[in-house]
């Protein structure tokens, strides 16, 4: 079941903003965030965890959206000017791509315009390319129930995610 994600979590003690936990997340946000990083650290080192992403899929109950996935990562990986920077599966904190990329996929279950938010990677014919794909996936998480908090909640997230630096990835 859906566990909706409140503000809350992203005030420090003094109500400073910090960067959102992974655990944090509901179950839709860690599942689509580890997704993004396992295909990117497998990809940025030259290995395939095509079998081990393709497995949680499956055992999500999402497999049919597993080529969809793959296709997005792979034009983020290849066709955006500045791919997006998915942390490593273990890293606790979300970098601002991956913050992002749950604003996406959000905006895709709600009823919203993908291949907007895509502009910020990726130039209108891989976005043309990749929001189909994008849809899939939002639609098949949808029907499993992976339901990520609504695109309102998803922008002031990424507002946050705005201001905030690049981070080292390792």
């Amino acid at each position: 079941m859906y566990a909706p994600m409140s503000a809350a979590p992203f005030a420090g003690a003094a109500g400073e903003a910090r960067r959102p936990q992974f655990l944090d997340l509901s179950t839709a946000g860690q599942f689509a965030v580890w997704a993004a990083r396992a295909w990117s650290c497998g990809h940025r080192r030259g290995e395939t965890t095509c079998g081990l992403v393709v497995e949680a899929f499956v055992r999500a109950e999402v497999g049919e959206a597993w080529q969809s996935h793959d296709h997005v990562m792979t034009l983020l990986a290849h066709a955006a000017e500045r791919p997006p920077q998915f942390g490593c599966p273990r890293m606790a904190r979300l970098t601002p791509d991956e913050g992002h990329w749950l604003a996406v996929l959000s905006g895709a279950q709600h009823g919203g315009r993908a291949g907007r938010a895509l502009e910020r990677w990726l130039s209108p014919a891989a976005v043309w390319l990749a929001r189909p794909a994008v849809e899939h996936l939002a639609k098949v998480l949808v029907e499993a129930r992976l339901i990520l908090p609504s695109p309102r909640l998803a922008s002031m997230q990424d507002a946050l995610f705005e201001t905030a630096t690049p981070v080292v990835l390792h």
